[in-house]
Parts: C-alpha cells; sequence; structure tokens
C-alpha cells in the first residue's frame, strides 16, 4: 500500500463580478423582507439542513469524529489529533491539519465523516478558517475531488450534489459534478439580483429565492423554491439548456422592493 501526503487548496467564496459587493449575511438577516424562496431541482440534489435526503452523507462533530472513523470500509486512524489517515482500496492517503492548530476559524482541520455508497467514496470533512467544506476520497482510485459538508448522490451514483457553508453568510453555496470530478454547476443556493442602495455605490447583491430540501425523483433532483411571498414557492430544476446547465423554476420570484 502506498501513502499519499497532500495538501488541497480550500473553497473562497469570491464574487464574479469585482464591481459587485456580496453581503448575503446582512442581506438574509431579515428573510421574509428579503424575499427568500425554496426551489426544487431536478437532475441535481441540493443541500437539506433539516431533512435528510435518500442517500445524503454529511459530516458530524468536526470535534470529534472517533464513531465516524470506526465505520470506514477498509479502516481509518488517527495517529494524533492533527493526523487523520484513511485507507482505500489500493492505498492510504493522510490528511494532517495546519496551523494555528484547535483554533475557531482557522488553519485547516480533518475528519471522517462517513462513507457514501452510491458514489463509492469516503467524504472527509474539511474546515479551513471560516468556510466549512469537504472532499470525497474514491475508494477505487484514490482520486480527491472537491465536495461539501454535505453530498447528495444520484441513485446512480454518477452525480453528486455537494454544499459547503462559510461561517457568518445566510445561505450556502452548491457545487453539482459527476463522479470524475468534473464540475457541471457552482454557484450561490438561490436566485440573486442586484439593487444600488445609494447612488454611486457598487451594487449588492440581494436574495431572492432560496434553493432548499433537495432529492432525487425518477433521475431528476429537486429542490424546493422559497420565495418572499409564500404564495409564489415552488420548484427549481437542475436542466441543461442551450448547451449550458443551470436552474430552472416553475415561478417566478419578485425580487423585495
Amino acid at each position: 500500500m502506498r501513502a499519499d501526503d497532500f495538501t488541497l487548496a480550500g473553497f473562497h467564496v469570491t464574487s464574479p463580478d469585482s464591481r459587485s459587493t456580496r453581503r448575503p449575511l446582512f442581506l438574509l438577516a431579515d428573510k421574509r423582507r428579503a424575499g427568500l424562496s425554496i426551489a426544487s431541482l431536478a437532475l441535481c440534489a441540493a443541500p437539506a439542513i433539516v431533512m435528510a435526503a435518500p442517500g445524503q452523507v454529511e459530516c458530524g462533530d468536526y470535534m470529534n469524529d472517533a464513531a465516524a472513523v470506526s465505520t470506514a470500509p477498509h479502516g481509518a486512524t488517527r495517529s494524533s489529533p492533527l493526523l487523520l489517515t484513511v485507507n482505500y482500496q489500493g492505498g492510504t492517503k493522510r490528511f494532517a491539519d495546519q496551523p494555528p492548530y484547535q483554533e475557531a476559524f482557522a488553519g485547516v482541520h480533518w475528519y471522517y465523516c462517513g462513507y457514501v455508497p452510491a458514489l463509492r467514496a469516503h467524504l472527509i470533512g474539511k474546515n479551513e478558517n471560516s468556510l466549512f467544506s469537504g472532499v470525497l476520497l474514491l475508494d477505487d482510485t484514490g482520486q480527491l475531488i472537491d465536495a461539501g459538508q454535505r453530498v447528495y448522490p444520484s441513485p446512480d451514483g454518477t452525480w453528486f450534489l455537494a454544499e459547503r457553508q462559510e461561517s457568518g453568510e445566510d445561505g450556502s453555496r452548491w457545487r453539482v459534478a459527476d463522479r470524475s470530478g468534473k464540475t457541471r454547476w457552482d454557484g450561490y443556493a438561490g436566485i440573486l439580483s442586484q439593487k444600488t442602495e445609494t447612488p454611486g455605490s457598487a451594487p449588492v447583491d440581494y436574495v431572492t429565492a432560496s434553493f432548499e430540501s433537495p432529492q432525487w425523483t425518477g433521475g431528476i433532483l429537486q429542490a424546493r423554491l422559497v420565495c418572499g411571498d409564500p404564495q409564489a414557492n415552488g420548484v427549481a430544476s437542475f436542466v441543461l439548456a442551450d448547451g449550458k446547465w443551470r436552474w430552472q423554476t416553475d415561478r417566478d420570484c419578485k425580487p423585495a422592493p
């Protein structure tokens, strides 16, 4: 068996447009005023926080992963609180924490979350500074794929949706990818619209709707669409349109005035 030591770059949530200011926490502090809605997605899953979707695996207590470590199919160990070793079919991966150690929202901490049978992969939690995320370790090849703290696999194990969360940000980011690691979509779990608060100021992203409670139905992954007006709540579907994957909703959520 071979042992691979590695360090992965973490996720950093940045605005694709440097001229735009992203302030989800402030904008979502009053969800009714901000106009949130829940969407149902197709072909991809979104992170459910309250109700677990079939096949969903999520990370638990990152300060104590002893119970999860004991469930690793080929064994996993902690030779120290700062080093996690996970066995897969053809080898071993070592996940070493990075300083500052054991401090809130600082450094990098790895922990074992569980095995995802549908994907034939181990979910390894990764807390990097204020970002709560994770990676998938494929059991057959040892390949590492960026994921999140929650993973929702398709029933046939070819696709998954991963959720990652930035501390202090109201709302999460989702990544939809296939088992090879190819990203099909990555972004904020909802619908954003921009407003200018004062003349001459940079535009600010406001949440018009949010996506929640995903599940795969008949090979299609769906989630609820939640708008500021409950009467506008509906479904969002992850579809291929004009050669590009995107979320498509069955309702038109209006931005808050």
